[in-house]
């Protein structure tokens, strides 16, 4: 950590005084930070409303990665309590506009000539900007496209920051024993390589032609079309697509929004159970209503994967919910999670899952809200201390806001009656031998494998012993506190007894009539004292920490 510390002093102490500023200080001061932060006593008591709201301000005083971690943690109520979910979602990614001479630069970087080599025309202002990117209208080749140009310097900020928040995490995990259910190293990794994906334009253009080739066919999806001799890591040209937003529909008949809003939910349920890929921030600003009658989907810079097996669990979910089948729903939302059934109090879990889907199902159909059982579930979830991997999360976020934006075209919309034969199908689907046959043959063969290094590996660990070589190791856990705790008495009892030294020493030379003297009295006297009182004041300070 000394050398992380010497790399980034400066912004981790920046990141340090904003979470202490902003009511985090009784944690930064549990932790082995490399420097002391001043007034580092915080409040525990707070309100858990007034440190939410601290939260999201310390975040939009750190800058873009921290905005962004905000807005990933707004998707995940199974994470966080209520009152932090609509703090984050609170964060907005508006930016302070690049001047264009910067842009210019990023272009001749990328394209290695000038940017009117490339655009014939290229508009100085943007139509967008954000923390991560801004984005200009510009033509090319005679089309009209949307340029996305990375902000100068935003990766280097963003590999620090995610070197910091991944360190903060590891510390806080170790030393924090509350902090371990929410197993924050693994989040904390998970959120960096998200990020740092969406700095790579190249595998936004990749996404957006693997959607482009999933929706082919349908007249009625737009995809933007990648422009890719324009477009590098760091600058995409797309074309550009007018649209409506769903939120801003005028002048549609009810038949139309009806369609246009099954259209929302096919598009996302099709990502979800056939194309295995799917887009991971389905808000109503990422989604255009071209013509009255078709859709066009915006902004791939967040993506998610679906395999078999999640497809599998998704659907079990979706289906244990809609049939009421809380024992199966419960096994598979424990077997997504890996929390062992041990530590659940089962039947508490299982009956709050029944009121809360009963409750939500035994509504009319014009007002059961799917995205508020799932919002629902994963806020229990969250009471529980039951975690679901982002995957998950991310994939129930999309059908939560898909639905979401369908109700905001067609308020009538009935999402059940929409999900239930995709889910079907794929549950068909899992027990045909031409599925799950590959499967079971490569488990096979992998335990094979296995099974054939055995004597290889027995045999390693019985040299080792012979040789005295074996070493065993052992890891106390829980205390790491205790062990602090004790260090800080040997600390200040030490001090006390060189206090209690000086004091001492010091009174007896006071009245020694040997130079040099201070105030008329020994100057070793007065400087014992001196000495004694500031050790003294310190001595103080340490007890009210």
């Amino acid at each position: 950590m000394s050398l992380f510390a010497l790399r980034h002093a400066n912004r981790l102490r920046e990141v340090l005084r904003a979470l202490v500023v902003h009511g985090y200080g009784h944690i930064a001061e549990r932790l082995p930070l490399p420097f002391r932060l001043p007034f580092t006593r915080g409040s525990e008591a707070q309100s858990r409303t007034a440190l939410a709201r601290e939260t999201r301000q310390a975040f939009e005083k750190l800058g873009p990665t921290f905005v962004k971690i905000g807005q990933m943690l707004s998707t995940r109520p199974d994470l966080l309590p209520p009152e932090f979910i609509d703090e984050f979602e609170k964060l907005q990614m508006h930016a302070s506009e690049v001047p264009l001479s910067e842009i210019n630069e990023v272009l001749r970087s990328e394209f290695g000539c000038e940017p009117e080599e490339v655009f014939s025309d290229f508009s100085p202002n943007p139509i967008a900007s954000a923390s991560i990117a801004q984005v200009h209208q510009a033509v090319y080749r005679g089309q009209e496209v949307a340029v996305k140009v990375q902000r100068p310097g935003i990766e280097e900020l963003i590999e620090k920051d995610t070197e910091i928040i991944i360190m903060l995490a590891d510390l806080i995990d170790e030393h924090i024993r509350r902090a371990e259910v929410y197993n924050l190293p693994q989040l904390a990794r998970e959120f960096a390589r998200n990020i740092k994906k969406e700095l790579d334009f190249s595998r936004e253009a990749d996404s957006i032609r693997r959607f482009r080739r999933g929706f082919a066919g349908q007249p009625e999806v737009i995809i933007p079309e990648v422009f890719a001799d324009a477009s590098t890591q760091r600058v995409l040209t797309l074309r550009r697509i007018e649209g409506q937003r769903p939120d801003e529909l005028e002048g549609l008949t009810n038949r139309q929004r009806k369609e246009l809003a099954h259209l929302a939910l096919d598009l996302c349920f099709q990502q979800i159970f056939s194309m295995g890929i799917f887009h991971a921030d389905p808000h109503p600003g990422n989604l255009l209503i071209v013509q009255s009658e078709k859709l066009a989907l915006l902004d791939f810079g967040t993506v998610g994967m679906v395999d078999e097996q999640t497809k599998s669990d998704v659907s079990d979910v979706l289906l244990g919910v809609l049939d009421r089948d809380y024992d199966v729903l419960l096994d598979v939302l424990l077997e997504i999670s890996r929390t062992s059934p041990a530590t659940v109090d089962r039947p508490r879990v299982k009956r709050e899952l029944m009121e809360l889907v009963e409750y939500n199902l035994d509504k009319s159909l014009s007002s059961l809200r799917i995205s508020e059982v799932i919002f629902s579930l994963m806020q229990l979830l969250q009471r529980h201390q039951i975690t679901m991997p982002w995957a998950y999360a991310a994939l129930l976020r999309a059908v939560a806001v898909a639905e979401s934006t369908g109700r905001m075209i067609y308020p009538d919309l009935n999402i059940s009656e929409e999900v239930k034969p995709y889910v079907r199908e794929a549950l068909f689907h899992r027990w045909i031998p031409s599925r799950w046959w590959p499967s079971m043959a490569s488990r096979a063969s992998r335990v094979v494998r296995q099974v054939v290094q055995w004597p290889r590996q027995i045999t390693a660990i019985l040299d080792r012993a012979e040789k005295g070589d074996l070493v065993l190791q052992f890891r106390h856990v829980g205390l790491e506190s205790f062990v602090r705790g004790l260090e800080k008495i040997a600390y200040r009892l030490i001090a006390g007894m060189i206090m209690a030294a000086l004091i001492v020493g010091g009174s007896l030379i006071i009245g020694v009539d040997r130079p040099p003297f201070l105030f008329g009295y020994s100057f070793l006297g007065v400087f014992s004292y001196f000495s004694a009182a500031v050790l003294g004041v310190w001595l103080l300070w340490q007890g009210r920490r």
